[in-house]
């Protein structure tokens, strides 16, 4: 670890802006405001699109808005579901109440409690008592309630809507002391008719971009120490188009690149080689971003990113028709909506024909370089159910009997006629017209269905792909392992026998992996296994924190996100080093206040392991956390009391939840490290769907509520975005999430590990190569070899006996590794396993004897087609660049020499009839005419299959060991 000082990064993502001194700008928005109040507006609408500040607005009202007669409370709708409007008001009540007492600060003994259980009695008592008491306490002013999330209610029950908005308008129209300032995220034309009829004629404003002078203020106020060129400024602005939140985004990643290098001046070309690094810290905040737009809205905005090249408006919507898209008034109605909403700009070009770009230049970015074809595919599938016409009437074919050929023509028909995006209907026309013989119809709709297949559908990954399971261990099995390690570690001093027991544990582990008693002995045995041995070098479980290295900026960017009481999440795949990182993180000895500025002291720190958690269910993991609190805060007595009364419920609320941890982070901030994360998201035994999302939204809330003093440090061996997809969740439950992917160590990282060889052997230069080459940095496997090669270069040995353990040193490594390669391969998207399999099989091409030449210049093509699959497997390292072919093409291989040789002898090389669907994943990038030959090529190597080994996956060549001199060393060492 390095000892250089501790910055910390000024820029601020991930949570609202509350502090007055790092807000810019807006301050038209607060004089319309405060003209409104003083015309006695009683409701003012604000605007604006996902991430671009709107709370950070609400959180600055009252620092900007000079009234003394009005009272501001903020108050979020978000998650407040409820299935009558009693119950609505009644939580709102209580919110109320806490922001007066917690925010505001004012004690107050005379606002009564809701005694009643009838919808109209709880609607008179809001109104009649709760109000007039709450003026009262407040001196008699006048009440503002800042409404954050408003348009939430817009997904309840359509009934409970209506009420709402009706005796919400029904209240302020009798009580002129009451004003409401309710925020929307989406444009009004998207929300219900309950709401435009509410609130069509109330003042309104929209939270746009930053005027040029705030945004500049923006990017150069936060730091002194950092200079930027006025070319970066103006490239910083170009990206973002004055958009506050991707301003700050570019900003925290330069000034993270800044403390790495040592370099306090930002230039042009520094703002563009951190681009990749800034869209992966704000990958769900983008994803929450282009998840809020409406069907239309959100394919025509995908078209223009990929076509805003193009002059012309009908040429960028005529892009659609080669995905099967029929472009209707719809789309074009879609386009001038994003216009209005600042998510694009009209152009004009020297062709006199208008065409379109997207307002911000970094969301373009992200979205053509991140899988941009299979997120359109399923944009353009969700056209489908843009018309509820259409889809009531694709109910009723179900009703239609199978004979009456002719009534399910006529239906398709009619449904087409509403939708003509409805593929599936036209798919199931298509079949009814084949079958009746009218087959120039059926061809007309097999074409256009067919551009969608060819364009899109082959890049959707398959449901069942990559499930098959290994088998499970029968009863009679297990307990006999477990009979035979009880024997083994009787022998608590005999080496052999220890490792015997390991292995033992392991092969259970690999059907258990939540097992804990697997856990534990795994961690016993191993402690025995290391102090018998004197190895350095860790496996089979997380590094212990004083082992730990690298990861410097990793660590950095923790203490930054803790000291803002904010959230960051690592991801990545098996043996990368994420429990490590949590681990290292938990041990008081890694807060070094010196380094840091910050003091673990002051800070109740968690460790909570996702995957552990017995019976998961909402209130089992907050159970888990307040177990661990529980220690804590064992010496104050005031605080055990109320967690242990929390702690006895059957269910725990989010209520008593939030007022818990706000009691505990009064005391001290909590910060919660959540290894295995991904596991919130898995549905298992009774944790469900629903459950899942209720857990997530709790985190979300815990972390919007500013008198809680919380940050979470996640680990998950699976990207996000995902998770979320396969919960089937919007992706805005976890945009408060900063994501950071851990990849390989770098060269400093792996020499920094490799010092811990025997000192003889440190210099050795060939094998440190063949470490490097070997495990490509991966951090487990770069331990496992180390491990190994450690007790070798221990022996005493001749030669010929070290050639031949070095043989097997490399079998051993192999085998050890199995299960983490195969989780690596298992983390990859169906197109990153396409892609691998594609530069495998372009490497092997004419190295491999009796396989005769086949033309792969097809998919070398189809690999440089596909540049975001390439540069999500070069981001993180799993593939390099090894040099150029003749035509000045790049030419890659697989990173770590292991991970290629697992893939060619567990993927490519397999008999014909296994795993040919893991195989087949190529054809999500080969054309037609390929396939056929790229299936005659798996067949051949599958057939030479002992040259390749022989030949492309032999050990390592023998290391000439200079046995005197190390003899020498030896003898003079003892």
């Amino acid at each position: 670890m390095s000892n250089s000082q501790f910055i910390s990064n000024p820029y601020i993502i991930g949570r609202p802006i509350r502090e007055k001194d790092k807000f810019y700008g807006r301050r038209e928005i607060f004089y319309f405001i405060e003209n409104q109040l003083k015309q006695n507006s009683q409701v003012i609408l604000l605007q604006g699109q996902r991430r671009i500040g709107k709370t950070s607005v609400l959180e600055q009202v009252s620092n900007f808005v000079d009234l003394d007669n009005f009272v501001f409370i903020q108050l979020s709708l978000q998650d407040k579901n409820f299935i009558n409007i009693g119950g609505l008001f009644e939580v709102l009540a209580i919110d109320i109440k806490d922001y007066i007492t917690i925010t505001l600060e004012i004690e107050e003994n005379s606002i009564s409690c809701n005694n009643n259980s009838e919808e109209q009695d709880i609607l008179n008592w809001f109104e009649k008592i709760f109000l007039p008491e709450v003026y009262g306490t407040l001196g008699g002013k006048n009440v503002v309630l800042m409404l954050d999330e408003f348009d939430s209610l817009d997904n309840i029950d359509q009934d409970t809507e209506k009420k709402f908005y009706t005796y919400l308008n029904q209240i302020v129209k009798r009580d002129k002391k009451l004003f409401l300032l309710p925020v929307i995220g989406k444009p009004v034309e998207d929300l219900s008719q309950h709401f435009q009829n509410s609130f069509r004629q109330v003042a309104s404003e929209k939270i746009g971009l930053l005027k040029t002078a705030d945004a500049e203020k923006l990017i150069t106020n936060p730091t002194e120490k950092l200079k930027y060129q006025d070319e970066a400024i103006k490239k910083i602005l170009k990206l973002s188009a004055n958009h506050p939140y991707f301003t700050q985004v570019l900003c925290f990643a330069l000034f993270n690149n800044a403390i790495a290098r040592d370099i306090w001046e930002v230039t042009f070309q520094d703002v563009e080689s951190i681009v990749e690094k800034a869209i992966s810290n704000c990958q769900l905040g983008l994803v929450s971003l282009r998840d809020s737009l409406p069907i239309y809205e959100k394919v025509v905005f995908f078209a223009v990113a990929k076509s805003q090249d193009i002059d012309g408006l009908t040429e960028q919507l005529g892009i659609l028709e080669n995905y099967g898209v029929s472009v209707t008034d719809a789309f074009k109605k879609a386009l001038k909506n994003l216009e209005e909403w600042d998510f694009l700009e009209k152009q004009s070009s020297s062709s006199l024909q208008d065409f379109y770009q997207l307002k911000v230049e970094f969301v373009r970015r992200w979205l053509i370089e991140n899988d941009f074809l299979k997120i359109l595919g399923e944009a353009i599938r969700k056209l489908e159910i843009a018309d509820i016409e259409a889809n009531a009437l694709y109910e009723e074919v179900g009703k239609i009997g199978e004979s009456d050929i002719n009534s399910k023509i006529e239906k398709y028909k009619e449904i087409i006629n509403k939708n003509t995006n409805h593929f599936r209907a036209k798919f199931e026309l298509a079949k009814l017209y084949h079958d009746t013989r009218i087959f120039d119809l059926a061809i007309e709709l097999y074409e256009n269905i067919d551009k969608l297949y060819q364009k899109v559908d082959r890049f959707r990954e398959y449901e069942n792909i990559d499930q098959f399971l290994p088998l499970k261990v029968e009863n009679n099995l297990r307990e006999a392992r477990w009979q035979y390690i009880s024997v083994l570690l009787a022998e608590t001093d005999n080496l052999e026998s220890l490792k015997s027991a390991e292995q033992q544990l392991k092969e259970i582990f690999k059907l258990e992996q939540n097992n804990k008693e697997v856990i534990t002995k795994l961690g016993e045995v191993n402690r025995k296994i290391r102090y018998l041995t004197g190895n350095p070098f860790t496996i089979g479980k997380p590094v212990e924190p004083e082992d730990f290295v690298g990861r410097g900026d990793i660590i950095n960017n923790t203490f930054n996100q803790i000291q803002q009481n904010s959230n960051c999440l690592f991801d990545g795949s098996s043996g990368i080093g994420k429990s490590s990182l949590l681990r290292y993180l938990v041990e008081p000895a890694s807060w070094d206040i010196r380094k840091y500025n910050i003091d673990i002291n002051d800070y109740y720190v968690l460790e909570i392991d996702c995957e552990s958690i017995e019976n998961l269910s909402v209130t089992s993991f907050w159970q888990e956390v307040l177990r661990e609190l529980d220690e804590k805060t064992a010496d104050d007595t005031k605080l055990n009391d109320n967690l242990q009364k929390v702690l006895a419920q059957e269910t725990i609320t989010q209520v008593e939840i939030e007022s818990l941890l706000k009691l505990i982070s009064d005391e001290k901030p909590l910060v919660l490290l959540m290894d295995n994360y991904h596991a919130l998201f898995k549905q298992k035994n009774n944790y469900s769907s629903d459950e899942a999302s209720k857990l997530l939204r709790q985190l979300k809330s815990i972390n919007y509520r500013r008198h809680i003093k919380c940050s979470m440090v996640m680990t998950s061996s699976e990207k996000i975005e995902k998770l979320l997809q396969e919960l089937k969740e919007d992706t805005s439950i976890c945009e408060y999430i900063v994501s950071f992917s851990l990849e390989p160590f770098n060269n400093n990282e792996m020499r920094e590990l490799w010092e811990r060889m025997p000192e003889q052997w440190r210099d050795r230069k060939e094998l440190y190569g063949q470490a490097k080459y070997l495990t490509g940095g991966y951090p487990g496997l770069f331990q496992i070899f180390c491990y190994y090669l450690w007790s070798l270069c221990r022996e005493n040995i001749d030669q010929q006996t070290w050639n031949k353990r070095y043989e097997e040193l490399y079998d051993r490594f192999y085998e050890q590794a199995k299960l983490m390669l195969n989780e690596i391969w298992k983390s990859l998207t169906q197109a990153e396993q396409g892609m691998l399999l594609l530069v495998i099989l372009s490497d092997l091409e004419g190295r491999v004897k009796n396989v005769r030449k086949y033309d792969l210049s097809g998919i070398r093509e189809s690999l440089r087609e596909k540049d975001h699959v390439l540069n999500s497997l070069k981001i993180r390292k799993i593939i390099t660049k090894t040099g150029t072919d003749i035509n000045h093409k790049d030419i890659y291989d697989l990173t770590s020499f292991a991970f290629k040789k697992w893939v060619i002898n567990e993927i490519i090389i397999k008999g014909v009839d296994q795993d040919v669907t893991q195989r087949e994943k190529i054809f999500l990038f080969v054309k037609q005419k390929d396939v056929s030959m790229v299936r005659k090529l798996f067949d051949e190597l599958w057939k030479s299959k002992d040259t390749i080994i022989k030949r492309l996956l032999s050990p390592l060549p023998p290391i000439d060991i200079n046995i005197n001199h190390r003899t020498e060393n030896i003898q003079s060492k003892n």
